[in-house]
């Protein structure tokens, strides 16, 4: 995860069983949008398999001790619109797969579901979606107030014991049912009937006269309150054509995509217009500092003095390792930290190289890795480096030979761990260094001879290491 102040991107990586399902996932949800569910926004593959990017926003994990849930009804809808998104997905011939607190970030009044991209396609696990939904909705909603939170929590419930006796309430039912119970029906209107409870003894003459009477009276009354409706229509017209004219202008919201972030500002400054919200994401094919989205877009209609929100690119999420192979430490340095990764210096080694040249770099050039990675570098220290002079005992001559330092960092795992050196040449492997150490310990040895020495590390018997003069 990585929090760069203006929003939570999610990265997560497929298991190795799981990369071609996962893939196919990805290359479904590219159409799928809803607001209740997290964009993906990046995706891809190297050495270690599938990779997706999220924006989570700009919340904290639902897990999180920290996370503040909204107040009052805002909790309940926002556990509907995650089951509102899962419906989608269900739509869509998609599933979550595992709807937890750890797949919920809260952002204020607003919660979002992330890892949908690494779900399944169809299949059973809908079912498992509204399970895992139900379970999360009657963790948050137990002992909370509110009338719209009561019904999501009585609907979650309902689908729990529905799964318990062997029948599936689907998301899409369950999202339908909440909502009608949420509903109001319309109160229905009373029969006006008129009674007359006079009895006519005045004749025709007199029955003519009263519905004359009624008539004119309700002509009348239809009038008066036609007049009436006409002036106060008039005075709420005047009232709105003055507000509408003290409004600021309308203007329309320039183009600065591909604009660097000041250049925009003055472009919008130009037509009155401001900077609010500035997010920043990745963008494999944009520049730092490049504009690439505006919210409202360019050519929408805007008062002036509006603020709007620009997206602005920090670059690639994964960058190219440059070549630095023959270039001196400090200039391969300022050739990474240009490509935006930083340089680790791991010593030196024999090499018929310019001393001090770089003849070795990890990873290689051409892979991508994260920004900010470190790439590490060994220079040349010479054709002489690592050789060294050895009398010999029985004749006296002296002798040249390859010099060697390694060094072992016992890893994490027992308590204590033995640790085994063996060196020698063809099939004559001799063990030169056997003992028990701690985790973390470092353990240094010199060793020299003749070109072809083997020299192999194991720890518990498993080798990890394995090298020549």
């Amino acid at each position: 995860m990585r929090d760069d102040g203006e929003r939570v991107l999610v990265s997560r990586r497929a298991s190795a069983r799981g990369v071609e399902r996962v893939a196919q996932r990805v290359r479904a949800l590219v159409g799928v949008r809803h607001p209740g569910l997290a964009r993906t926004i990046a995706s891809g593959t190297d050495p270690g398999g599938l990779w997706v990017v999220e924006e989570g926003g700009e919340g904290r994990l639902l897990s999180d001790v920290r996370c503040r849930l909204p107040q009052g009804d805002a909790v309940g809808a926002g556990l509907l619109r995650l089951l509102e998104a899962l419906a989608y997905l269900h739509r869509n011939e998609l599933s979550h797969g595992d709807v937890t607190a750890d797949a919920v970030w809260c952002e204020g009044g607003r919660l979002v579901l992330t890892g949908a991209a690494l779900g399944g396609v169809g299949g059973d696990e809908a079912e498992a979606d509204v399970a895992g939904w139900a379970r999360l909705a009657e963790e948050v909603l137990s002992g909370r107030p509110g009338e719209l939170n009561g019904l999501v929590l009585a609907g979650a419930q309902q689908a729990l014991a529905a799964q318990e006796g062997g029948r599936a309430i689907g998301a899409e039912r369950l999202v339908r049912a909440i909502h009608g119970a949420t509903g109001r029906s319309r109160p229905e209107q009373p029969d006006e009937r008129a009674e007359n409870t006079e009895e006519d003894t005045s004749g025709s003459m007199t029955t003519a006269l009263r519905i004359g009477n009624v008539l004119a009276t309700m002509l009348l009354g239809l009038l008066t309150t036609v007049l009436t409706v006409t002036v106060v229509i008039g005075i709420i017209a005047l009232g709105v054509l003055w507000f509408l004219d003290q409004l600021p202008q309308e203007v329309q919201v320039p183009s600065v995509v591909g604009l660097q972030q000041e250049e925009a500002r003055k472009r919008l400054a130009e037509e009155g217009i401001g900077i609010g919200h500035v997010r920043r994401v990745y963008q494999e094919e944009s520049e730092p500092g490049e504009v690439v989205e505006s919210v409202p877009e360019a050519g929408m209609i805007v008062r002036e003095g509006r603020e709007i929100t620009l997206v602005v690119s920090i670059g690639a999420a994964r960058v190219k390792v440059p070549r630095v192979v023959g270039l001196h430490p400090d200039e391969a340095r300022k050739v990474l930290e240009k490509a935006g990764l930083s340089l680790h210096e791991g010593g030196e080694i024999r090499s018929s190289a310019p001393e001090g040249e770089v003849v070795q770099q990890d990873p290689p050039p051409g892979n991508r890795v994260a920004q900010g990675e470190a790439v590490s570098v060994q220079t040349s220290g010479g054709a002489d480096y690592g050789v060294v002079e050895i009398t010999d005992e029985d004749d006296g001559e002296v002798k040249r030979a390859l010099f060697r330092r390694v060094e072992i960092i016992v890893p994490q795992g027992e308590a204590l761990q033995r640790v085994e050196v063996r060196e020698g040449y063809g099939d004559d492997i001799d063990v030169t260094y056997d003992r028990l150490h701690r985790p973390g310990d470092r353990v240094r040895l010199d060793t020299w001879g003749r070109p072809g020495k083997q020299i192999r590390v194991l720890i518990e018997g498993e080798q990890v290491f394995k090298t020549q003069l």
